[in-house]
């Protein structure tokens, strides 16, 4: 995997991207005359991005966010008139959407009696 910094002097963030899972992140912070803290490292849950350009969906097309993490389901937003394909998404630890997309069906209109 590729490693990424970002930072000159004080701080400094370097990134890992995931090959096939969580992003890990770590920091150091270090300046002119002073020692290297101690590093951290913290791991990012993988995140499932909710599909974009639906025709007749709302923008975001999810109730949470442009964005899905690990167990947060989509329930999938169709303009006034129109019905989503399916009841939810759901982001995989893999950072996959199950379904990748959905789309809006016209709700039939019922003449009245």
């Amino acid at each position: 995997s590729r490693l990424c910094s970002a930072g000159v002097g004080a701080p400094s963030l370097e990134v890992s991207p995931p090959d096939n899972g969580p992003w890990v992140l770590w920091a150091a912070a270090y300046g002119s005359g002073l020692q290297l803290s101690a590093s951290s490292k913290q791991a990012v849950a993988a995140q499932c991005q909710v599909p974009r350009d639906v025709r007749f969906a709302l923008e975001p097309a999810c109730a949470v966010g442009s964005f899905l993490v690990l167990g947060e389901p989509c329930l999938p937003l169709c303009k006034e008139g129109w019905a989503p394909s399916g009841s939810s998404l759901a982001c995989s630890d893999q950072g996959v959407l199950s379904p990748n997309t959905f789309f809006c069906e016209e709700v039939p209109c019922v003449a009245p009696e």
